[in-house]
């Protein structure tokens, strides 16, 4: 029976340490999405105050630009 009981922190230990692993991984992938999100609306921003000699230079009308500024941030 004091085996059991001495084995018990130790599988407390396991299982919050894949709590917590598992955890900090989901924290990093919302990081990671909400730092693509972020650039994409600054992105889009940016596009939307080009002048139209600026568009044609990288090869976009200003429909395009319209286009895809216009696009909510969490479509690609």
């Amino acid at each position: 029976m004091s085996t059991n009981c001495q084995n018990q922190p130790s599988k407390l230990r396991d299982t919050a340490g894949v709590y917590i692993t598992a955890l900090a991984s989901l924290l990093i992938a919302i990081a990671k999405r909400v730092a693509v999100y972020r650039e994409r609306s600054v992105s889009r921003q940016f596009l939307a105050t080009m002048s139209d000699k600026t568009l044609d230079d990288i090869g976009l009308s200003r429909w395009d630009a319209m286009q895809e500024s216009s696009k909510p941030f969490w479509k690609s």
